[in-house]
């Protein structure tokens, strides 16, 4: 398993709509299924307006062959939302070590 982790400081005054784009059935949830490869995200609200989210697919390979082809997309969809945040940053990129007998995911 690959993961892409993100971070969000969100203005307080789209938290609801912040978390239904980037939540379980939102937006980028139903972008990134576009792709057999695409395991799932999960959304964790954390303090100070701040949400980690975690994006998993199967490999890393994946994850890039998916953004190539779908970067405009991509692009435009990061850009109709960039008003419900006010800063985000990319954590990092992570792979499984050894497979789990269960996952978070």
């Amino acid at each position: 398993m690959y993961v892409v982790v993100w971070k969000y400081k969100i203005k307080l005054t789209e938290r609801r709509e912040f978390e239904t784009e980037y939540g379980l059935n939102g937006s980028w949830s139903a972008f990134f299924r576009k792709s057999q490869a695409f395991l799932g995200s999960k959304l964790f609200a954390g303090n100070n307006h701040t949400y980690l989210i975690i994006d998993a697919w199967d490999t890393r390979q994946a994850y890039e062959n998916f953004l190539q082809r779908f970067r405009l997309e991509y692009e435009l969809l990061s850009d109709q939302f960039t008003y419900l945040f006010e800063e985000e940053s990319r954590i990092g990129d992570f792979h499984e070590i050894n497979g789990a007998l269960t996952t978070i995911l």
